[in-house]
C-alpha cells in the first residue's frame, strides 16, 4: 500500500507495521470469536492469581521468548533494512529478491542432507565402509548434477 501510494521508505516500513498488526489483530479476534462459538469463551472470566504460584518462571519464559523472537527477526531482516536506508526502496527490494532466490539451494539441499547422513550413520554402524563410499561417491555426483543445473538456470 505504501508502494502504490508513493511513499517514501519510512511510509513503506509504516505501512508494513499497521498491516502486520491489522492482520494480528483480526487473526486474534476471529480466534476468540471462533472459540466462543464453541463454547471456550469462558476463560475471560477465570482468574490467573494461582498461575504465577504453579508456574514461577512463566513471566521470565515469555520475555525471554518475545526477546529472542524479536533479535531474529531484526537479524534476519536488518541487511535489507539497512540497504533500504542507504540506497532507497527499489534496491532494497531487489536486494530481498535476490536473497529470497539464494535461500532456494539450502531449502533444496536440507532435506538431502537429513538423509544423507541418517543413511551414512546406519552404514558407519554397520561397518560398511565400502557402501558409505559408494553413497559419498553418488551424493556428490548428484550434488555436482544439481549445482550445474541451478548454475545453469541462474546465468
Amino acid at each position: 500500500v505504501g508502494v502504490l501510494l508513493g511513499a517514501g521508505f519510512d511510509g513503506v516500513v509504516w505501512s508494513l507495521i499497521a498491516g502486520e498488526t491489522a492482520c494480528n489483530l483480526l487473526i486474534g479476534v476471529t480466534a476468540l470469536w471462533v472459540a466462543r462459538q464453541h463454547g471456550h469463551g469462558g476463560w475471560w472470566s477465570v482468574s490467573l492469581r494461582g498461575v504465577r504460584g504453579t508456574f514461577a518462571g512463566i513471566a521470565h519464559f515469555l520475555l525471554s521468548t518475545n526477546a529472542q523472537l524479536t533479535v531474529k527477526k531484526t537479524q534476519s531482516e536488518l541487511d535489507m533494512v539497512v540497504v533500504g536506508a542507504l540506497l532507497g526502496t527499489a534496491p532494497a527490494g531487489l536486494f530481498r529478491v535476490v536473497k529470497q532466490l539464494g535461500t532456494i539451494p539450502g531449502r533444496i539441499l536440507m532435506p538431502f542432507e537429513q538423509v544423507l547422513f541418517t543413511e551414512l550413520s546406519r552404514a558407519s554402524a554397520a561397518g560398511d565402509f565400502a557402501g558409505m563410499s559408494r553413497l559419498l561417491r553418488r551424493s556428490a555426483g548428484l550434488l555436482g548434477v544439481g549445482a550445474l543445473a541451478i548454475w545453469a538456470v541462474a546465468v
